[in-house]
């Protein structure tokens, strides 16, 4: 694949295929946990290919909108640590 011009993008594909390997994991009664970190991680890629492709003023507000969901998703992960889905 080619190397985007926003670094961030690798990282979020990076991010989905290790979530998608230990998602298999997941105890039924947390579907709605392991649907919500799967959406998620796939919505912040989607922003990024936007911020990518964007050369207009609103560019702050789209990278905001991805910190965010970084910050979601970190309350998502501690979540499932906490109930000891992961390690």
């Amino acid at each position: 694949m080619k190397e985007e011009k926003f670094r961030v993008i690798n990282f979020i594909r990076e991010l989905i295929v290790y979530i998608d390997k230990y998602l298999v994991n997941f105890p039924r009664k947390d579907i709605e946990l392991k649907t919500r970190i799967r959406n998620l991680s796939y919505d912040m890629l989607e922003e990024a290919y936007n911020v990518n492709v964007s050369e207009s003023l609103n560019r702050i507000e789209k990278l905001d909108s991805i910190i965010a969901k970084v910050k979601v998703m970190d309350f998502l992960l501690n979540l499932c640590y906490d109930k000891q889905i992961i390690n």
